[in-house]
C-alpha cells in the first residue's frame, strides 16, 4: 500500500507496525469492506 509496502493490510493497523497515516484515514474493517467490492476491470482486453 503505498511507498511503506508489508506482507499483509492488517499490519498497517497492528500495534507494533501500525502507521499512524493509513490508520487514521480509516479503520480495518471500512478498508476491507472497500477492498472486497472494489473492482477494476480493463475493457479494451
Amino acid at each position: 500500500m503505498g511507498i511503506c509496502k508489508m506482507p499483509r493490510y492488517c499490519m498497517y493497523w497492528a500495534n507494533q507496525t501500525r502507521m499512524d497515516t493509513i490508520a487514521n484515514c480509516m479503520s480495518r474493517n471500512r478498508f476491507e469492506t472497500l477492498l472486497r467490492f472494489l473492482h477494476f476491470n480493463d475493457n479494451d482486453k
